[in-house]
Formats: C-alpha cells, structure tokens, sequence
C-alpha cells in the first residue's frame, strides 16, 4: 500500500534526506521517497500506518519538518529565525562531525547537507512567527493564521 503525503520545512537535499531517513525507520515502512521539489513524501508500508505515527517521528527528531494529507489546509505557524550576527564559521546542523567547523559555506563532507552559518550570541530579543502558507504574514506570537 502507497500513500503520498506533503511535507513541510524541508529546503535543501540535506532536509529531503534526513526526512527520508526518519520516514523509512518507522516499523511497517517498506520504502520512502522524498521529492524536494513537490514537498512530497511517498510511502510504502506494509499496512496503513496513520499519519499520527509519521508526525510523531518527524517530532521526535527535533527537527522543523511537518507531514500532512495532500491538499490539507495548514494553519500551522513557524518560528522565524531572529535576526543574528555570524561569526564566519559553518557547521553541519547534523553535527556528524561534531562540533567541527569550516571556513566558508558549502555542504557536509559526511551527509551532503547544507552547511549552516555558525551565529553570534547577540540575539535581538523579539521573537515573530509567521505561516508557512502565508510567508507575508509575520506576528508577535504563535496562533491560527488569519487568512
């Protein structure tokens, strides 16, 4: 059995393949494809596995990924990354090699995601949220989107 599913948050081959990843590691899966480009997700299992199961092991991992039925509507909002300095270091935000740095932007040597600039600790204070179907939309805290 196949079901197809969107899948949110994903914005480089490195997110497309620790989706991938952690999709095909829930018991039941048989394989999983991801596809970057349509935000999709198709899976093979064995027997259906709800939906539930799947957004709990996006969760789990910690990352910023969502799995949603195609053409469900989404009021889900997404923080928006503060405003920060750089300090002119990348890091994989995989860490798979620990807390190894480099020198200018590129990919993970190990997993092939894109490297992440390594920020400063001068924060700006105020936190926005903003939907991720509605980019234009940006607020001072989390909540149901207004369109």
């Amino acid at each position: 059995m196949k079901h197809t599913y969107h899948i949110q948050g994903m914005t480089c081959n490195g997110c497309r393949n620790h989706v991938e990843e952690i999709l095909s590691k829930v018991a039941g899966v048989l394989e999983v494809n991801v596809y970057l480009e349509k935000a999709e997700a198709t899976i093979e299992m064995e027997k259906h596995i709800s939906i539930d199961t799947f957004k709990d092991a996006l969760k789990k991992d910690g990352g910023n990924y969502s799995i949603h039925n195609l053409g469900e509507n989404h009021t889900i909002k997404k923080k928006v990354t503060p405003k920060i300095n750089g300090t002119g270091s990348f890091y994989c935000p995989l860490h798979c090699e620990g807390d190894k740095t480099y020198d200018k932007q590129g990919d993970c040597p190990v997993c092939g995601m894109d490297l992440v600039a390594e920020q400063s600790s001068k924060i700006q204070s105020k936190q926005q949220w903003t939907c991720p179907m509605h980019p234009e939309i940006i607020e001072d805290e989390p909540g149901s989107c207004i369109k």
